[in-house]
């Protein structure tokens, strides 16, 4: 299987080393399970690729959608090899028994937050590679993995795992996220640069939420290196498939509120109209169950696809000389 790979990778006029790589993380069932280690480790085999050539490489972990492993991490995945990132990819769902019918359906509220917990384990697996650069792994994802890419950005969730002066991400990068949950206040993010790309019509997770997410938490951190990329394309634009509406998506188009969290864990609802409460985590599970509604659209786009693979380069590249 691994020369298969490295075959694949130079039919593409690629040079690369492909490996597997171990991964040892948990299932988190919600955002306070980072506040200690969960019961339950769970392995996960990750496939590294590494451009060839002396030196250590920079690196981008690849977050797939709901759905599992599919067209996002290798379209992603093949761009970022050509531009002699290191990539690493990884299943979330298949080793804890999930299947993506379950998870894009809103049957299994963990997994979001696992892939979370996946990402900063890859992170520090990563970080002791020989072949890579600690100080130059970013992280990106799209739809389910984008909110994860997101939330990784939140100080409190990374030093819980990885210790206080353990290893960062150097750029966060989420395609079609829905912006249902952050982190909020000064030092409440690592300082690493957060881009966030939304589709001006996408119905599954609308470009003003995340418009607003990003607005909010400027607010609060006026410094916060982030801002939002909007293209003229629905969800999941780099899937390259037709316009497809299922009913069994959970989307957020109607629903007003943001999970918003302190550096102390502590739990608030941002509404549409500014105000934000307190809230508990029984309390945050019953009113984003009932705000979500059935039915939602995936549509891939060409031009946004070039568009925010050209972008995403770009970002990272940036990214790198900070």
């Amino acid at each position: 299987m691994k020369s298969l790979f490295v075959l694949f990778l130079s039919l593409l006029g690629l040079s690369a080393v492909a490996e597997e790589l171990e991964i040892q993380s948990a299932t988190y069932n919600g955002i306070d399970d980072f506040q200690q280690m969960p019961a339950g480790e769970v392995l996960l085999r990750g496939n590294l690729s590494l451009p060839e050539g002396a030196g250590k490489a920079a690196a981008v972990i690849l977050l797939h959608t709901c759905n599992g492993p599919g067209t996002f991490e290798r379209v992603a995945g093949d761009f970022l090899r050509q531009q002699g990132y290191a990539t690493l990819e990884f299943d979330s769902l298949t080793p804890r028994g999930w299947r993506g019918t379950d998870v894009c359906g809103g049957k299994v509220s963990a997994s979001t937050w696992s892939q979370l917990g996946d990402a900063y384990a890859a992170l520090g697996a990563l970080a002791r590679h020989p072949g890579i650069d600690p100080r130059k792994i970013s992280v990106i994802g799209g739809s389910m993995g984008a909110g994860s890419a997101f939330l990784a950005s939140s100080e409190p969730l990374r030093a819980s795992v990885l210790g206080k002066d353990g290893p960062r991400f150097a750029a966060h990068v989420s395609f079609y996220t829905s912006g249902s949950a952050a982190f909020f206040g000064p030092g409440a993010h690592t300082g690493a640069p957060i881009l966030l790309m939304v589709g001006e019509r996408d119905d599954w997770a609308p470009a003003r939420r995340v418009v607003a997410v990003a607005n909010f938490l400027k607010q609060e951190n006026p410094g916060l290196p982030i801002r939002v990329n909007r293209y003229d394309a629905g969800h999941s634009w780099v899937s390259g498939g037709s316009r497809d509406y299922s009913a069994s998506r959970k989307s957020f188009s109607d629903c007003p509120y943001t999970l918003y969290s302190g550096q102390d864990f502590s739990r608030y609802l941002l509404t549409v109209d500014g105000n934000l409460s307190p809230t508990t985590g029984e309390e945050t599970r019953k009113v984003f169950s009932e705000c979500r509604k059935p039915g939602a659209t995936i549509e891939g786009s060409s031009e946004a696809t070039r568009q925010s693979l050209a972008d995403l380069d770009g970002f990272l590249r940036m990214a790198e000389k900070q």
